[in-house]
C-alpha cells in the first residue's frame, strides 16, 4: 500500500502547451511587455486597406494594408511617382495625412499638379527634404524622422522617394573629403 502511494506521487501530470505558453508569456512580459498574441487574434482583426486603383487593388487583394512597408520599384520613367501620388490622393480621401520624403529633390510642381485631386496644402501634406543653409539630411536623419512621425502621427502615410538614394553620414563625409582633396 505504501509503495502504491509513492508511485502515485512520483507520476506527475505532464505540462500542457498552454501551461508552457503562460510561463513564456510571463517571462517575456518582464523584459518586453505583453507581446504574445495568438495567430487567431491576427486572423480575426479586420484589415485596414488603402486603395491605389482598381487594377492594383484587385492584384493586391484590396489595396495596401495599413501599417505595412511597401516598395515601389521599376525602370526610370515607368510611372512610380505618378502611381504613388495617385495612391496618396486616395489616402487623403480617407483623411490620411501625407509625409513625403523627397530625398532626390525630384518632386516638382508638374508631379503635384499632374495628380488631379491631390491636396498639397499644409493641412494635408508635408514634403521633407534637405534645404539650403541647413546640414544635408542623411539616411540616419530621414529614418529617424520617419520613425518619430510614425510614433507621433498614427494613421499618417509616409513615402520615401527614393530609398535607394539615402546616403549615410559616413558616405556623405567621405564624398565631401574626396571633393575637397581634388580641388
Amino acid at each position: 500500500k505504501e509503495k502504491k502511494e509513492k508511485d502515485d506521487q512520483s507520476e506527475e501530470t505532464p505540462i500542457t502547451n498552454l501551461e508552457y505558453l503562460e510561463r513564456v508569456k510571463k517571462e517575456l512580459k518582464t523584459d518586453y511587455g505583453s507581446i504574445c498574441i495568438s495567430g487567431e487574434e491576427i486572423v480575426r482583426k479586420p484589415r485596414q486597406l488603402l486603395g491605389i486603383g482598381p487594377r492594383l487593388n484587385h492584384r493586391l487583394l484590396g489595396g495596401i494594408e495599413e501599417g505595412t512597408i511597401n516598395l515601389c520599384s521599376g525602370k526610370q520613367k515607368s510611372g512610380k511617382t505618378t502611381s504613388t501620388l495617385s495612391f496618396l490622393k486616395n489616402c487623403q480621401q480617407s483623411n490620411r495625412f501625407i509625409y513625403y520624403g523627397d530625398v532626390e529633390h525630384r518632386l516638382g510642381k508638374m508631379n503635384l499638379l499632374g495628380s488631379a485631386g491631390l491636396k498639397t496644402d499644409s493641412e494635408h501634406m508635408c514634403v521633407l527634404r534637405s534645404v539650403e543653409g541647413e546640414p544635408p539630411l542623411t539616411a540616419e536623419s530621414y529614418l529617424s524622422m520617419f520613425e518619430k512621425i510614425a510614433n507621433i502621427h498614427p494613421g499618417s502615410v509616409i513615402v520615401i522617394d527614393s530609398a535607394s538614394q539615402l546616403c549615410s553620414e559616413k558616405e556623405m563625409l567621405s564624398d565631401i573629403k574626396s571633393q575637397t582633396r581634388n580641388e
